[in-house]
Parts: C-alpha cells; structure tokens; sequence
C-alpha cells in the first residue's frame, strides 16, 4: 500500500480553477464566433464547431454550459488555443482586406466607398 502525500497547501487547486475558467472562456469565443454564421442558434453552433474543428461536442456543451468540473484535459485546452489562435488570425485577415477593399473603392472613386470604409472601421472597432 501506498501512502498519499498531504497536499493541503498545494496550489494545484488554485491552477486548475484558473485553467478551467480559461477553457470555458476559450470555448466561449470558439462557439460565438459559429454562432454568428448560423442563425445565432448555440445548440447549431456547438455542433458545427465539434465538426469543423475536431472537439468532442459534450466537451463544448459542458464548458459552453460552465458545468462543475475539477479539470480539464490538456489535449482539450491546448486544442481550444489553437482555435481560438486560429479564429483571431482570421478575423484579422478579414479585417485587413476589408480595409484594403475599402481603400480600393475610395482611390477609384465607387459610390460604395463610403459604406465600405465605414464597415471597415466597424470590423476593426469589434476586435478590443
């Protein structure tokens, strides 16, 4: 028989609590980013980012519903970074080429310029 050690004072506790809170706020940005492509409806978008992004639907579901949980797996958290890495370096792109396109339009002159510079500035407003 082996004899646990006391880690009553551990901070391990502590490190998990903060590396769950992170997990649900990670699956949080994942699962509104979907949300806005598809009607706005979660159960949807939980389910489109499962299949486009290679995580367990439950896994979203139960950090989307902020469960109880004592952790989280690390394969799962590290996952959920690089999503939401993903997802931020493609809405900058987005909005790169949105202001691009807006510049375009002004420097030819279009009637549209106006509507494209000002959906620009509200594209780059959005990403505080």
């Amino acid at each position: 028989m082996v004899r646990q050690k006391f880690c009553g004072n551990s901070t391990n506790g502590m490190n998990a609590a903060v590396t769950i809170a992170e997990a649900e706020t990670l699956a949080r940005r994942i699962v509104e980013a979907e949300r806005g492509k598809c009607g706005g409806s979660v159960p949807l978008a939980i389910s489109r980012a499962s299949s486009l992004y290679g995580v367990e639907e439950h896994t979203l579901r139960s950090l989307w519903e902020r469960r109880a949980r004592k952790f989280v797996k690390a394969h799962v958290f590290l996952r959920l970074q690089q999503i939401e890495a993903y997802i931020r370096d493609r809405s900058e792109r987005e909005r790169r080429e949105l202001a691009e396109t807006a510049s375009t339009l002004e420097r030819t002159g279009h009637p549209l310029a106006g509507v494209a510079r000002r959906a620009a500035e509200m594209a780059g407003a959005n990403e505080d």
